[in-house]
């Protein structure tokens, strides 16, 4: 998905697996489990209706005509009890063909008073259809059209050519009538069937971020879309987009981007749901088409039509549909997808207006969830600075002066100046750190970055004072991560320190940090003993665990050189993959 030439989503796709498929013509549809027994009931109903009919047939005709009818009725209810018990051979397709079978056997035997009996074969035509698809049926209507004439020839020899050729006819011509609605019967259950499988596997405990990007995936591949867009203006101002694509999977734009991209989409007329098709061919011609609240008709206007047009552009496609979610809990947000093959029709809009009809309330609650999650963290981040700053502050700032008060009574010739000195030095460090994570704590959200680097520093300076080993620190550019991941991470970092004072002779390490595919990258290094042998194998219980905690991975290379421990640890999509 490119604009201005740039490359505005790419990121490692979502597994295709698992996700719910939309049959098309042809093809075995989805239903309710409520319908799966509709057709041998039914059957079981027409054997009823079939021994009734036997009355108006003449006496010579009701003997062999009853047999028939018991035979069929025997043959229903086995298929029935079949179906009731589980059995997936009793909706096998060849049963529509013995059932055209079946009707034909008694409209023969009914004589010249068959004629309700034919009526009976538009069940296997319509049910045809609707199990197995419209070629089916067609073929089943031909084979019963045209077996009918024989068996009317027969019966009746004299005949006239209309009253042959009448009923025949009809049921060719009905056939693909009733073909067309069965398929359409079938496509609203399909539809039904498919939101449901889309709301069903959501989970809005999961949280927005990570909800989002698998809904989007959800939705347009089975669709048939090659690109999606999700953007949202939420009631606080800010506005993010999200993206997704075949090729590279989901992505959330940068802010900057987001901000151009949002304003944009959201110029839509706010409930209107969209389909724009592109003239490919000289022949071909722009189609554009649209409903409002509650599926009535409402014509885009010359703005939508641009910025439809403009949509097009983004993407990279030439055909689109846009439907408005209506979450009153976020804000605006509207849903994107694109594709060369996407079909642009009035039902396939409806269907995706109808899908994110059932999947609003779920975004919604994801969004509220992590919202409230996030307040109650910065009110508690709050609430732990300022006891931080009271318990914590005041007694260094006590002590800082009191050395100060000493170095001033020891005097400047006294031995111990240089040390009064250094104490002096590392209690004023340790005030100016406990401040900067105080006001980090305290202050706007989103400098864990920036927090984690100056603090990893300043943890290897302390760390190479206090117990004379020299710590190189390499930083490879930003750290996009909350304060909460940074937070960890540094325990991490403080805790690997320790390990290699307590458990090595090493006096010099090594620590590297870098966001790279999605992923914060830790490195601690530290040589080995010369002379001695590689270092038995071994886990950091206690560094896995916290790895562990926040989604990611430990792994330790042990050799006669060193040993390095490194952990990476996932970032959120919408700071890993946030750039133009």
């Amino acid at each position: 998905m490119t604009s201005n030439g740039g490359q505005l989503a790419a990121s490692p796709g979502l597994a295709a697996g698992n996700l719910p498929q939309i049959a098309p013509a042809g093809r075995a549809l989805l239903r309710p489990p409520e319908s799966r027994r509709l057709i041998e009931s039914l059957r079981v109903m027409l054997a009823i209706i079939a021994g009734l009919l036997m009355f108006d047939v003449p006496p010579e005709n009701r003997l062999p005509l009853a047999i028939g009818v018991l035979a069929f009725s025997i043959y229903a209810a086995v298929i029935l009890w079949l179906a009731a018990n589980g059995a997936t051979g009793a909706r096998h397709r060849v049963f529509c063909w013995l059932d055209a079978a079946w009707f034909l056997l008694l409209l023969g035997l009914a004589g010249e008073r068959g004629v309700p009996y034919f009526q009976f074969l538009l069940f296997p035509v319509y049910f045809a259809a609707w199990r197995s698809g419209y070629r089916e049926s067609v073929a089943i209507a031909a084979f019963a059209g045209l077996s009918s004439i024989v068996v009317f020839a027969l019966q009746a020899p004299g005949i006239s050519w209309e009253r042959l050729l009448a009923l025949p006819l009809s049921l060719l011509l009905v056939g693909p009538i009733s073909a067309a609605l069965a398929r359409g019967e079938a496509a609203i259950r399909e539809e039904q069937a498919f939101a449901a499988s889309v709301v069903e596997g959501l989970d809005s405990r999961r949280g927005f971020d990570a909800l989002i990007p698998e809904l989007i995936a959800r939705i347009a591949r089975p669709l048939g879309a090659s690109a999606a867009l999700l953007a949202v203006h939420t009631f606080e101002g800010r506005s993010r987009i999200f993206c997704w694509e075949t090729e590279s999977g989901p992505a959330e734009l940068s802010a900057l981007a987001a901000q151009a991209v949002a304003e944009q989409v959201l110029s839509l007329t706010p409930d209107l749901a969209l389909g724009w098709s592109g003239a490919q061919r000289w022949w071909e011609h722009d189609r554009l088409l649209g409903f409002g609240p509650a599926r009535l008709p409402l014509a885009p206007g010359a703005t939508d039509r641009a910025i439809a047009v403009a949509l097009a552009g983004l993407t990279g496609r030439n055909r689109l549909l846009s439907v408005p979610l209506s979450p009153s809990g976020i804000g605006r947000v509207r849903l994107i997808l694109a594709g060369d093959m996407l079909p642009v029709s009035v039902r396939w809009l409806e269907m995706l207006a109808h899908i994110v009809d059932q999947v609003g309330p779920s975004v919604e609650n994801a969004y509220l969830r992590e919202r409230l999650a996030t307040e109650a963290a910065d009110t508690e981040r709050a609430r732990i600075g300022r006891d931080l700053h009271d318990s914590a502050i005041q007694p260094y700032i006590g002590l800082k002066f009191a050395i100060e008060a000493v170095q001033r009574r020891a005097g400047r010739d006294t031995p111990l100046a240089a040390d009064l000195e250094r104490l002096v030095a590392m209690a004023s460090e340790e005030l100016a750190s406990m401040r900067e994570v105080i006001s980090g704590l305290r202050g706007a959200p989103g400098k864990g970055g920036a927090l984690l680097s100056s603090a990893v520093r300043r943890q290897a300076q302390r760390f190479g004072q206090l117990f004379g080993i020299a710590v190189e620190v390499e930083v490879a550019g930003e750290m996009p991560v909350s304060r909460r991941i940074a937070g960890e991470v540094f325990h991490i970092v403080a805790e690997g320190l320790s390990n290699i004072r307590r458990h090595t002779q090493a006096r010099r390490a090594w620590i590297s940090l870098n966001a790279a595919g999605g992923m914060l990258v830790l490195g601690i290094r530290n040589p080995n003993d010369a002379g001695k042998a590689a270092a038995p194998r071994f886990t950091p219980i206690s560094l896995s665990e916290r790895a562990a905690a926040l989604g990611g991975s430990l792994e330790l290379d042990c050799d006669a050189a060193g040993t390095t421990v490194t952990v990476r640890v996932p970032i959120p999509v919408g700071r890993a993959k946030g750039r133009t």
